[in-house]
């Protein structure tokens, strides 16, 4: 294990912590930097990331900060992650680095501009 790793994971959650999903992006591109396959660094992102939103979500409710409607979207939320975990597994990796490649430049130009 390299020694990079304590202080990738704790960007992560710190990004997480800060910006909701910024950390799996962040978790994403570390995991592909360490020669993970496209699909492979997907699904460990997403294992990094659930630990992250279940922790958020129960500090959001606890104080109060997560309006009763909003409950409805944990329903919505579980239907596509199950929907994209099928096509993940369907899909071929040039396909998921492409997409994430569209993602990332997305996400910046929105966070720069928006």
């Amino acid at each position: 294990m390299k020694k990079s790793l304590p202080l990738t994971a704790l960007l992560v959650g710190l990004c997480s912590g800060l910006f909701g999903s910024g950390g799996g992006l962040l978790a994403l591109w570390a995991l592909r930097r360490r020669d993970l396959p496209p699909k492979n660094a997907q699904a460990t992102a997403m294992a990094f990331a659930w630990p992250c939103a279940a922790v958020s979500a129960v500090v959001y409710i606890w104080r109060g900060d997560l309006p009763d409607q909003w409950s409805w979207g944990a329903a919505g939320l579980c239907a596509g992650a199950i929907l994209g975990m099928t096509w993940l597994i369907k899909m071929p990796s040039r396909w998921l680095g492409v997409l994430i490649a569209i993602l990332f430049v997305y996400t910046g130009v929105r966070m720069a501009f928006f």
